[in-house]
């Protein structure tokens, strides 16, 4: 007699916890906030390590030899914070052309500096943390400057980067 009145009344308590307590009861989820620190010089490393791995710190990101036309190359690279986003500048020079019958036609030659405000991402999936880029700003050798606003370039520090 005494366990039916223990189940009955763990019965009603239970039902009493489920109707007051809905949110609890089902299990709801939160967003949660959690800070994160980011070390630039590690950040800075590894964009060293994986991508201006050329000697003196350089990317060769395209270099067509054959004509010799066309050649993209980033060098020295920087990492510092603006705002809440980070800062990847680099300087950066531009050789391009078109290749007719073995010679350069139109040959272009630009230098400056270049940077890049990305912000971290999580990827819900793979919890892989990414770098989404929000701007980029290019300077040219001379001081000129002009901004263009990247919508869905992402850079990932275990991969090369992917430009969307």
């Amino acid at each position: 007699m005494q366990s039916y009145w223990k189940s009955k009344g763990l019965g009603v308590l239970l039902l009493m916890c489920i109707l007051w307590l809905p949110d609890r009861a089902t299990g709801a989820t939160e967003t949660v906030f959690l800070p994160v620190t980011l070390e630039y010089p590690f950040i800075r490393s590894v964009l060293v390590h994986q991508l201006y791995n050329s000697p003196g710190e350089r990317a060769i990101v395209i270099d067509e030899t054959r004509e010799d036309c066309v050649h993209i190359e980033l060098s020295n690279p920087e990492v510092s914070r603006e705002l809440s986003m980070i800062k990847v500048g680099s300087k950066i020079k531009i050789r391009a052309g078109v290749p007719i019958l073995g010679t350069c036609m139109g040959l272009f030659e630009w230098e400056g500096y270049i940077e890049v405000l990305q912000r971290p991402v999580l990827d819900e999936k793979s919890w892989q943390a990414r770098f989404e880029t929000i701007d980029s700003r290019r300077k040219a050798a001379g001081g000129s400057s002009s901004s263009r606003t990247a919508r869905s370039a992402t850079f990932s520090p275990t991969t090369r980067p992917q430009w969307d």
